[in-house]
Parts: C-alpha cells; sequence; structure tokens
C-alpha cells in the first residue's frame, strides 16, 4: 500500500456486550466508537469494553483499557470470557475443575471461581 493511500476506519461500538450471546447489553451506554482500520477483522462482529476494575494482571490490562469481544463464541476451556455477574460486567477464563466440569475462573487470582 503506498504511504499516501489511507485506509478508510471502520467503526466499531464500545459497547457492552456479553460474550457467548448475540445480545447487546444497551444501545444507550455506547461512549464512543472506535476508528479501526479498514478490514482490521474480517466482518467479524466486535466489540469494545473499557476496564473499568484496577486491573487484569493475566492479561497485562490496566484500568481504563479496551477489551475486544467476540459474542458467540463457544465456551471451551483456556478462553477468556466476558460474563455478566448480577448488573455488571466481569472477565473470567474458562477451566475445568477436578472432576472435568467447566468453570469461570477469575482473571484476577484473588477472586473465586463461578461454579
Amino acid at each position: 500500500v503506498p504511504s499516501t493511500a489511507r485506509a478508510k476506519p471502520q467503526q466499531s461500538p464500545a459497547s457492552p456486550t456479553l460474550a457467548g450471546s448475540r445480545e447487546r447489553l444497551s444501545a444507550a451506554r455506547v461512549e464512543r466508537l472506535l476508528g479501526l482500520p479498514a478490514g482490521a477483522f474480517k466482518k467479524r462482529r466486535l466489540y469494545a469494553l473499557r476496564l473499568l476494575s484496577e486491573s487484569l494482571p493475566l492479561l497485562g490490562a490496566v484500568r481504563g483499557d479496551h477489551l475486544i469481544v467476540e459474542p458467540g463464541r463457544r465456551l471451551e476451556a483456556g478462553r477468556m470470557a466476558v460474563v455478566r455477574a448480577g448488573s455488571t460486567l466481569t472477565v473470567r477464563r474458562v477451566a475445568r475443575d477436578p472432576e472435568g466440569r467447566l468453570i469461570l475462573a477469575p482473571a484476577d487470582p484473588e477472586l473465586l471461581p463461578f461454579p
């Protein structure tokens, strides 16, 4: 691509969603649109969530960072997921307990897992 050519940015809503569903939590909570290079995600439906907690040390993320979320992905051990806990969203790692059942382990080791 010549240096004088500019890619038209795509718009991605910075809106909370629930990974594992295609439901948008609230259009009223869209903070702004993020400009992304054209074709950056090959027509995948993605959302950017702003991190409000102090940090997610296992992800190397700190308060104010944006997490890119793809809703509707299958939950598998080792993947990260954004889940709703009451009225808030939380980031969890999908893991297996000693009996082989899937659990939602916290990205922050100080928190307890969801069964």
